[in-house]
């Protein structure tokens, strides 16, 4: 199997044309054409299926564009590596993140430990459902998920079924943040029957928030809460916090940068609840040094101690 192939393989799917694909690679079509049918042999199943709108991707030719564009990938960086001088060199890492605020520390962490001159490091801020369809979509290189225990074995099985695996790096009970000023905020511990007539604050629903929907918490469930704001970004979640009421469910790994401002983090009170942290990434992928690195802080700053 030739790398050229691969590539031949990875614009045509692009492109969903020979023809066009043919343009890009500066090639023939008939050339492009004998390629994918010497791979189709090879590999002994189809990959390509022709559509009224061009050609498609097969079921098994799909899962082998994922693993042909990551090789693909990786030698073309390998090669670029080779070719750039030190002080030209860039590094890029894109982690999409589901439900945690990351400590600043850690990315001036990850800046320090980067040799390239140019660093460029994407933060997707998402839900747990978009993290996990991002990182097997090649959007992401990885995911950092916290997830509630009833939510764990959900994504489990989505994971399975997206050719992705986990590495967990700590659990913990879950918490709620309020602001300092909270009348709720010098409690050691909270009851959620004493947030009813708070504000419920959370990231737009996905699939695996809906399992929390009807889930009981001392006999409180999620649609008791008769005020509710839905806000997609963190940070005007964390201002949200600081001039109002509401609250958010959360995690003691983010309590330490909330306390910087003033958003108290308190443990529910035996709720039976738990929150696990961990990283995921595609199944037989080698990972870059940019995300190895990362990883490598996550666990020094978020692994069990």
């Amino acid at each position: 199997m030739e790398l050229r192939t691969l590539r031949y393989l990875v614009e045509i799917a692009e492109e969903k044309s020979i023809n066009r694909a043919a343009e890009k690679l500066y090639v023939s079509q008939p050339t492009l054409s004998r390629a994918i049918q010497a791979l189709e042999r090879e590999l002994g199943f189809a990959v390509l299926e022709r559509t009224n709108h061009g050609v498609s991707l097969t079921t098994l030719g799909e899962r082998f564009y994922y693993y042909a564009k990551s090789v693909v990938g990786q030698l073309e960086a390998i090669e670029k590596l080779r070719a750039d001088r030190q002080e030209d060199t860039r590094s890029r890492l894109s982690v999409s993140v589901a439900k945690l605020i990351l400590k600043d520390d850690m990315m001036l962490q990850y800046r320090a430990a980067l040799s390239a001159a140019h660093a460029e490091l994407i933060l997707l801020e998402t839900t747990q459902e978009e993290a996990v369809l991002n990182v097997a979509s090649l959007r992401s290189e990885i995911g950092v998920i916290t997830a509630n225990s009833m939510q764990l074995q959900a994504i489990r099985r989505l994971l399975e079924i997206k050719e992705l695996e986990m590495e967990l790096l700590d659990e913990c009970p879950l918490c709620v943040h309020l602001s300092g000023d909270h009348p709720l905020a010098g409690q050691a511990e909270i009851d959620p029957r004493d947030m009813l007539n708070c504000v419920y604050m959370h990231l737009p629903y996905d699939y695996f928030a809906n399992i929390n929907y009807m889930s009981q918490m001392n006999g409180v469930q999620l649609s008791d809460f008769k005020r509710t704001i839905t806000i997609n970004n963190y940070h005007a979640m964390i201002n949200m916090l600081k001039h109002t009421d509401a609250f958010i469910f959360g995690n003691q790994w983010q309590a330490d940068e909330l306390k910087k401002g003033s958003i108290a983090t308190l443990p529910l009170r035996a709720v039976g609840i738990t929150v696990s942290l961990f990283w995921i990434k595609r199944k037989k992928e080698l990972l870059s040094a940019e995300a190895l690195c990362f990883l490598d802080l996550m666990r020094k700053n978020y692994g069990f101690v």
